[in-house]
């Protein structure tokens, strides 16, 4: 089917479960390699702080409903960030990169890496899977991280504000190397100058050799 009406959809259950109001429609991102479905989103951890969650399932397309149920995927609850602020998340090679803006107004990076024989529930679930830390050590804060990546290389896009200097800054890291795993293997600069505010960077992509970023 080409999905041009509702009958061409299938729709599976919820990927994970809560009370009225202990999710956040903002914000949410969905990212598929193949054989991996995850999904990131915030959620109200029961004591009135967002939390930034992956969710992660092994999937087959030809079986869609095998991420049918909030059993299937592997989830995991990161640091806070704050209410209504901004996330992403791609697949890079045989790891999962997060981004997402946190509570003290930096850009946090996530990497974990995948394993192809993994169960439905056991893939990036616990903190120890993943590597955490900020990109960009400039001043200011930072927020509104899109991601693309080649499959090798990894770049982020966020703005950056710092009083009254306002820029869209580019963050980078090649995963053959390095890990991508550490503060120390990403080189970031400007991409615009420190003018009027340029706005936020809403589209990230990689296609054919080239980075096309819609701000």
């Amino acid at each position: 089917s080409r999905c041009t009406e509702s009958s061409n959809w299938t729709w599976p259950a919820d990927i994970d479960t809560g009370t009225a109001g202990q999710f956040f429609a903002s914000p949410t991102a969905l990212a598929y390699e193949g054989s991996h479905l995850a999904a990131v989103y915030a959620k109200d951890d029961g004591t009135g702080t967002k939390k930034i969650t992956t969710a992660v399932c092994n999937y087959s397309p030809t079986s869609p409903m095998s991420c049918s149920g909030s059993s299937f995927w592997g989830k995991l609850a990161h640091g806070a960030a704050k209410v209504g602020e901004s996330a992403d998340l791609q697949f890079a090679g045989d790891r999962l990169v997060l981004a997402y803006h946190n509570s003290v107004d930096d850009i946090r990076i996530g990497v974990c890496r995948l394993s192809p024989s993994s169960s439905y529930t056991d893939e990036c679930d616990t903190a120890a899977k993943w590597s955490l830390y900020e990109i960009d050590a400039t001043a200011g804060v930072k927020n509104n991280p899109k991601i693309a990546t080649d499959g090798d290389n990894i770049w982020v896009a966020h703005s950056r504000v710092n009083g009254s200097a306002y820029n869209l800054r580019i963050s980078y890291c090649s995963i053959s190397a390095s890990n991508c795993d550490a503060f120390t293997d990403w080189t970031w600069y400007s991409l615009t100058t420190d003018v009027d505010y340029v706005g936020e960077p809403a589209m990230f992509q990689y296609s054919r050799g080239m980075l096309h970023l819609a701000w």
